[in-house]
């Protein structure tokens, strides 16, 4: 959840030119993680968000991989990874373990079998589409990825974006009614 809490800090906006000095720095024009600002005739586009570049490029390389997070419904709320190796912390010497369970919940934990454990979490998707649209608005064609990893595809963040509305789309009404 801490990938997703990132992302979901995730902001672009506009500001006025002249606020662009207190930013940036009087008489600067580069951002602090070294990326241009995007320019208007009298406004600065800014990306606020708890992540640098190279932070943001490894969370999406993470989440367009399959043995991940990216899934044939969408991103997974808990990384597969947990199918074979479990998540355990242990407290005041109790184990609370977390695994990646696919389907029904096999516990009582949230209300036993609850919605928002199932292997793929609309409302989370729906943030990460967000964030790479927004991404993508800051960092344009300079910041792309294999999507899904290891297929040798780059595609853009927007790209990655509308692939994964699309998917989340079908699952709610069929692959059928999805361009």
């Amino acid at each position: 959840m801490k990938l997703v809490r990132q992302f979901a800090c995730m902001r672009v906006c506009y500001v006025d030119a002249r606020a662009s000095r207190l930013v940036f720095g009087v008489g600067g024009s580069m951002a602090q993680d070294g990326h241009e600002p995007v320019t208007g005739s009298d406004r600065v586009l800014l990306l606020l968000a708890l992540a640098n570049e190279a932070r943001l490029r490894r969370m999406v390389a993470v989440i367009a991989d399959e043995a991940e997070f990216l899934s044939a419904h969408g991103v997974r709320s808990l990384s597969k990874v947990h199918d074979a190796t479990p998540y355990t912390l242990r407290v005041n010497g109790v184990a609370h373990t977390v695994a990646y369970t696919p389907g029904e919940s096999n516990t009582a934990m949230f209300g036993g079998n609850s919605n928002w454990r199932g292997p793929v979490w609309f409302p989370m998707n729906w943030l990460l589409v967000e964030s790479l649209e927004y991404m993508h608005q800051f960092y344009g064609e300079s910041m792309s990825t294999e999507w899904p990893a290891g297929s040798g595809v780059k595609r853009s963040l927007d790209d990655c974006a509308t692939d994964l509305c699309s998917v989340c789309a079908g699952v709610c009404f069929g692959a059928e009614h999805v361009p």
